[in-house]
């Protein structure tokens, strides 16, 4: 729940860090593919707290990791919200890639398949 963005993304990181403490169980929490249909800019993770990783690439193939014209890429909004968090005394986001697999019987470049992270 959240009427921004921001807040739909911090009450999931602030819940998941509850359950966390409540179970005892770590749990590495992280934001999916920022640049999927472009939904989430660096200027948004950066109002986050609790954040500790920045998928820098997802090989499904809607996600736009290279940006284009008017949007950057996922590798230039890791280097921003860094730069961001580096000023305001935060941690350092780790970087992740990942396969997003969803199809293991078809293979091509118009699917999501495993060995691209």
């Amino acid at each position: 729940e959240g009427n921004t963005i921001v807040e739909l993304i911090q009450n999931n990181l602030d819940a998941i860090k509850e359950q966390s403490e409540r179970t005892g169980a770590p749990i590495l929490q992280h934001l999916n593919h920022p640049n999927f249909t472009y939904a989430i800019t660096a200027e948004d993770v950066i109002q986050v707290n609790g954040e500790r990783f920045f998928e820098v690439f997802n090989g499904h193939p809607y996600v736009n990791n290279y940006g284009d014209s008017i949007h950057s890429s996922t590798e230039e909004m890791w280097d921003e919200v860094n730069i961001a968090y580096i000023q305001a005394g935060k941690p350092l986001l780790y970087g992740l890639a990942t396969d997003d697999s969803h199809h293991y019987h078809k293979f091509g470049s118009r699917y999501s398949n495993a060995g691209r992270g």
